[in-house]
């Protein structure tokens, strides 16, 4: 895990997406600790076979969609233990990271993870996704493209040394989802109500604009799909 001191960052994008929220200081008062990478298919599938998690698959979704995909899913290929595990939803997400003593982050937990305290869009900066840079959508996807092994991008990092949180897959918060982000100054949340959470990072099969830092994504907490992943924090550091 990396630790991440408390501090003061800017949260929100102020590009004119208003489900991100607007640029503006919001501070996180207690370090935490969090995640080098996403959890692989390998960490998740020993928690299947302890009984604590319940197998990832497409689901919440129609059957065709199910079927279509199924063998997007990673852990139906062996050769994919070491790639984040997907096709997991919410709760699947949280029941994981209790497992291992930790829980999912909030999302300004996250984003402060991501960015640091110098307003950058990205995790590595400023400079435009590069295929270099993470398993992304658009021009970097192929018929064969899908996630990469966690911790394939060094060069990514955030400014705390964070890994991949830019692409490969979503990774679920542990926030509700409100139509813009919470205006709290301090340890902004937003407790689970409704049918939607929130997903952040982006995914190989999403446009490389999905990987802002700031960008947020409204989904089904029911919803296990092949984009959806897991990244926990820890205890205060």
């Amino acid at each position: 895990m990396v630790r991440i001191p408390g501090g003061t960052f800017t949260m929100g994008a102020g590009d004119g997406d208003a489900a991100d929220g607007p640029a503006r200081k919001v501070t996180v008062t207690r370090g935490f600790y969090i995640d080098l990478v996403e959890v692989s298919v390998a960490k998740y599938g020993f928690c299947v076979k302890t009984g604590a998690c319940t197998a990832s698959g497409v689901h919440g979704t129609s059957d065709s969609d199910a079927e279509k995909f199924r063998a997007m899913c990673n852990a139906n290929d062996p050769e994919r233990a070491g790639d984040p595990v997907n096709c997991v939803d919410q709760g699947q997400a949280a029941a994981y990271c209790k497992f291992v003593g930790k829980r999912l982050p909030t999302e300004a937990e996250w984003e402060y993870a991501a960015r640091g305290e110098d307003a950058r869009a990205y995790p590595w900066g400023s400079e435009a996704p590069s295929c270099s840079r993470g398993a992304f959508g658009g021009s970097c996807r192929t018929l064969e493209s899908r996630t990469t092994k966690v911790g394939s991008f060094p060069i990514a990092a955030s400014p705390f040394g964070v890994l991949d949180m830019a692409g490969s897959v979503w990774e679920w918060t542990a926030d509700g989802w409100e139509p813009t982000a919470p205006t709290a100054t301090s340890d902004p949340a937003v407790p689970l109500s409704g049918d939607f959470g929130v997903l952040r990072g982006g995914s190989w099969d999403f446009a490389q604009s999905s990987v802002k830092a700031a960008h947020r994504l409204k989904f089904s907490r029911k919803v296990g799909h092949v984009s959806t992943g897991i990244r926990c924090v820890g205890g205060d550091a």
